[in-house]
This record gives C-alpha cells, sequence and structure tokens, in this order.
C-alpha cells in the first residue's frame, strides 16, 4: 500500500513537472523576426492578414493587395477604390 501511495506521488510530480516545461506560445505580427530561440523549431506563427474594422476590408501582407466586400461578392484589388484613397491607414484601427 505503502509503495503504490509513493508511486502516485511520483507519477503526479512527474506529471506537474512535464506539463510546466510546454512553455508559452509566441505569436508574432513581424514577418521578418524569427522566434526565441527557447521557442520550439519549426512554429513560426504569422500574420497574413490584416482587418480593418472602420472600414471593413483586409490587407493581405503576403500578396499586396487590399479584400474587401463588393454587392455580396470578395473582390480583391491592387488599389483602393476612390472612396477609401484619402484614409490614413497607418493611424486607424486594426
Amino acid at each position: 500500500m505503502k509503495k503504490a501511495v509513493l508511486f502516485l506521488i511520483a507519477l503526479c510530480t512527474c506529471g506537474l513537472v512535464t506539463i510546466q516545461s510546454c512553455g508559452p506560445v509566441v505569436v508574432t505580427s513581424r514577418l521578418g523576426t524569427p522566434p526565441p530561440p527557447w521557442f520550439y523549431p519549426n512554429r513560426v506563427e504569422t500574420v497574413r492578414y490584416i482587418y480593418f474594422p472602420e472600414y471593413q476590408f483586409y490587407y493581405d501582407i503576403s500578396l499586396r493587395n487590399y479584400i474587401y466586400l463588393n454587392n455580396g461578392a470578395w473582390v480583391t484589388v491592387n488599389m483602393l477604390p476612390s472612396h477609401y484613397r484619402n484614409l490614413n491607414l497607418r493611424r486607424s484601427k486594426q
């Protein structure tokens, strides 16, 4: 009985140590920034789309184009339509 209790305590301790050693998950929005050296290899999280909720359109970082909904269909363009051109997207909420 005493051996079973010691075995359970040892098993729980190993389980807690294993769970704590998993480490945090790092999400980065910068494409050129590699993960820190302590992070898991081959697991880089990147952001491809930026959503502008004030204007309801997306910017695709990798293809460098804009995506917006026009009459129920998604439209992909290199330049925004004229009613969006005077916007300062650097100061808008993302």
